[in-house]
């Protein structure tokens, strides 16, 4: 069977499979993200199927009409194809034959079968009953046909973007540099002038190559930063991955975890939640030392939350570990930049705009070829499509005349794009609620549910319950209002930016017809915060509460993100002029007017905590490190000994364990005593400074005369 029969054979087997899991997915209730798994990558193949099937097509007509040589993909490469000696094997699939699309459909086809066979209904009704109320697979086999699902997948995309011979040539270079560089030393590579330059692509190339050839010889791990992802982009879940996969190729690091968390047990009257960074990195260091080689590849690190503190990280693991290789990719953003310069043997790798035009080329190609409307264009309106659309751009093509008219006025960058969808929000009051809701959504802390944004949407400083006027009569016009600068995800009810690119640009330098959509940082954090405190602030929570805080939560639906990310969008605030000044500390000394607002806040922080019901603001005010907040309540004479929180530990003792130096620095000035130990851990301030490492304070209390009777008692 030729190639174009082994792709329709592919396909037919793709959308059996579909079926069956289409099946199982009505009827089977605990594995619903198995199947959607599963689906999701069987759809992404059959995608991808398509395109190949579209391209052999259109090599056919070719063939049929000139002498060109066959597509880079279909062609015998062997050591002498190239000067890179890439062809000596295909290690995106198999590291012992050349890389022909025929094979590769095989065993795609193969994969598929098995695939099939392991889900498909035994005979016999009453089996084939039984079998269907069973998820037939478990969680190791899921996880190997996603793997070879996704490793086929990848191959024919690869293959999509090598069509033309020298493009093709440039790609395989630059991943064969990539896998020679990766070898050999540390580096870096950067992508300019606009997002979506391929960076993720040549990664991924990377990390394939990696994976095919160690087979052993070295220890590997990997991590893609996505903006779409809020957990991927702590550094404590990048270092914490890296950990784990490490742990999976080595027992004897889960024993070195176990002695860490052994460490810390006897340090505190508790197991600690979870390691802290500087615990994530000694581990890695650690392990690194026993490796001949150790490689890392971590993708968009520039979508981190702090790259910077990442960096520092890494860089620390560099210089304490010869053998790690790190590959990073990240945009060319000069903070990023001068980071990775300090660290050693660097090399860089750009990846220009015109590098991926061959890219872009596909795309527009396959999108004029496939779609009713862009196919029965005449050839002259194609190609001038095609000239204009290669450049970046993107318009409305329903009619000939209409194409001509837009092909003149297409923005030509990713900025000019942004600026355009919102040059068309003419409505004056459309404009004043986009702009609420992309400040809302660029700095939330997590990804923020649709109601929560309506909610938010509805509050204004000193109202004492929702104003239902200002109530979006459906929630989903936030989506029609935005257009496609967000992504909406209709599981979890959840809405984002739906690119970095998007919150980059908002908090850049907007152009002239869209600077009314200017978002600066502080005054995002200011308004998130003032909202938070307002809503806690509200009627409804100044008398005491018994429910149980998932039934708040529930009945009250921001009560969950006000409660626990008030504080932290409060600690990047400087300026707590009106109205929020006097919102925080209506809020904070509610109890002294016989309001349960603040009490009702800890209940829900921390419930079942009846020493945390009773912890003071300064306590909580410490915690968090906010400094500003701990002068005012110094200022009116509160109790700086007072024992609150979970471990019953004074203000000076968990502003000294989280490493608040400024806070501490405070409390000890109007004489809090950092020698008075927690009532559970009988820890003390000093003690605590010098277990968590916060060297910092440590150096303070040294310096303060503290030290010389903390390790007494």
């Amino acid at each position: 069977m030729d190639a174009s029969g082994l792709v329709v054979t592919g396909l037919a087997i793709c959308f059996e499979v579909a079926s069956i899991l289409y099946s199982y997915g009505k009827q089977v209730k605990g594995a619903r993200r198995d199947i959607q798994n599963l689906s999701n990558e069987l759809f992404g193949l059959i995608g991808a199927l398509e395109h190949v099937k579209i391209q052999q097509e259109h090599h056919a007509a070719q063939d049929a009409e000139s002498s060109q040589p066959p597509p880079y993909h279909e062609m015998e490469i062997d050591d002498t194809t190239s000067k890179t000696d890439y062809g000596k094997e295909d290690t995106s699939m198999n590291n012992t034959h050349p890389p022909k699309m025929a094979s590769v459909l095989k065993q795609t086809i193969e994969f598929l079968r098995e695939l099939q066979q392991s889900l498909v209904e035994p005979k016999g009704r009453l089996n084939a009953a039984m079998h269907l109320m069973k998820w037939p697979l478990r969680e190791s086999e899921v996880q190997r046909h996603l793997d070879r699902l996704e490793r086929v997948k990848t191959y024919f995309v690869l293959s999509l973007v090598t069509d033309e011979v020298d493009q093709s040539r440039k790609m395989v270079d630059e991943i064969h540099a990539l896998r020679t560089l990766i070898q050999d030393t540390s580096f870096k590579q950067q992508a300019v002038d606009l997002p979506g330059a391929g960076k993720t692509t040549l990664i991924t190339a990377a990390i394939g190559e990696l994976l095919a050839t160690h087979e052993g010889l070295y220890d590997f791990a990997y991590f893609y930063c996505s903006f779409s992802h809020d957990e991927s982009l702590h550094t404590h879940n990048v270092l914490g991955s890296i950990l784990a996969q490490i742990c999976a190729q080595s027992d004897p690091v889960y024993d070195e975890i176990r002695a860490k968390y052994a460490t810390s047990s006897k340090k505190s009257s508790s197991k600690p939640a979870k390691l802290d960074v500087d615990d994530l990195v000694d581990l890695i260091i650690r392990q690194a030392q026993y490796r001949q080689r150790l490689h890392l590849v971590i993708d968009g690190i520039n979508e981190c939350s702090d790259p910077y503190n990442l960096l520092q990280s890494f860089e620390k693991i560099l210089k304490s570990a010869s053998g790690v290789q790190l590959l990073i990719s990240s945009i060319n953003e000069k903070g990023i930049e001068k980071s990775i310069d300090h660290m050693p043997k660097t090399y860089e790798v750009t990846i220009s705009p015109k590098n991926i035009r061959h890219d872009i080329n596909l795309l527009v190609y396959s999108a004029l070829e496939t779609h009713p409307r862009l196919r029965a264009l005449p050839l002259d309106l194609k190609s001038d499509v095609s000239f204009k659309l290669t450049d970046g751009a993107e318009g409305m093509l329903r009619t000939p005349g209409a194409v001509k008219n837009a092909l003149a006025s297409l923005p030509s960058t990713l900025d000019k794009t942004y600026e355009s969808i919102l040059d068309r929000i003419d409505e004056e009051e459309d404009r004043v609620l986009t702009r609420q809701i992309l400040e809302l959504l660029a700095f939330s802390l997590r990804p923020l549910r649709l109601t929560e944004v309506c909610i938010m949407l509805q509050i204004t400083p000193g109202m004492h319950a929702l104003d239902e006027s200002k109530s979006l009569t459906q929630p989903k016009d936030i989506l029609d209002i935005c257009g496609s600068l967000l992504k909406y995800n209709e599981k979890l009810g959840t809405v984002t930016l739906a690119h970095h690119s998007v919150k980059m640009y908002l908090t850049s330098s907007p152009g002239k017809n869209a600077s009314f959509f200017k978002i600066n940082a502080q005054e995002a954090h200011r308004t998130i915060a003032l909202l938070c405190l307002t809503y806690l602030s509200f009627s409804a929570f100044d008398r005491e509460r018994h429910e149980p805080r998932s039934i708040l939560c529930e009945k009250y639906p921001f009560l969950d993100y006000a409660t626990f990310c008030w504080a932290l969008h409060m600690k990047e605030v400087t300026d707590l002029s009106e109205p929020l000044w006097g919102t925080l500390r209506s809020f904070l000394l509610s109890g002294d007017d016989g309001r349960q607002n603040f009490n009702n806040w800890v209940d829900v922080l921390v419930p079942d905590s009846n020493l945390a019901k009773k912890t003071t603001p300064l306590y909580y005010a410490a915690s968090y490190g906010l400094t500003t907040v701990v002068k005012f309540l110094l200022s009116i004479g509160v109790d700086t000994e007072v024992h609150g929180g979970r471990g019953g530990a004074t203000p000076i003792n968990i502003a000294a364990y989280r490493g608040h130096l400024d806070v501490v620095k405070l409390l000890h000035k109007h004489g809090a005593d950092p020698l008075k130990p927690d009532l559970s851990s009988g820890l003390n301030a000093v003690r605590w400074a010098y277990y968590q490492r916060e060297y910092e304070v440590l150096e303070y209390f040294k310096n303060e005369g503290c030290c010389s009777n903390a390790f007494g008692t």
